[in-house]
């Protein structure tokens, strides 16, 4: 009778992370961000679009609004709102696994950009990106530069 060994790990080895695990949502979120308690699955895809990318400047920075040019943001805002120039809300996860709902109009974003913003002490010449890492979720995400240097726990893998 043979009988079937288990393989023994160290007690001193951890579980690797992926580039493809499920981001992690914080539980102490500031009060805007969306109702629902769970960001939808992924589907583990590999897969990332950059569906735009800008320098930041005094504005984005200060106005609270990130202007965005209305052929820029029809790539991605206006699929997202089936072609409507009205305004909705626009849930992005940021690189924490945090979701942020913004503002969407044909101009850019409004509401809640200038907290992420603050949250994330954005700067003139930060660049920020916005991609699609899978086309089957529910959200955007977000990430940025700081004016050149990535900064790694902020910037996951980007696309070229």
């Amino acid at each position: 009778m043979s009988t079937a060994t288990k393989p023994k790990r160290s007690l001193n080895s951890k579980p690797t992370m992926s580039t493809t695990t499920k981001p992690k949502r914080s539980s102490s979120h500031s009060p805007f961000s969306p109702k629902s308690s769970t960001p939808p699955p992924r589907s583990g895809s590999s897969h990332t679009t950059l569906l735009y990318k800008k320098r930041l400047t005094y504005d984005d920075v200060l106005t609270g609004k990130l202007t965005i040019p209305t052929e820029s943001a029809g790539v991605f805002l206006l699929k997202r709102r089936g072609g409507k120039h009205d305004r909705i809300m626009v849930p992005f996860m940021d690189s924490k696994g945090e979701l942020w709902e913004m503002e969407t109009t044909y101009q850019g974003l409004s509401l809640n950009w200038d907290k992420f913003v603050k949250d994330h002490r954005l700067k003139r010449n930060d660049m920020i990106f916005f991609r699609n890492d899978d086309p089957s979720s529910e959200y955007y995400n977000i990430h940025y530069k700081r004016n050149g240097n990535v900064h790694v726990s902020e910037v996951h893998s980007e696309s070229k």
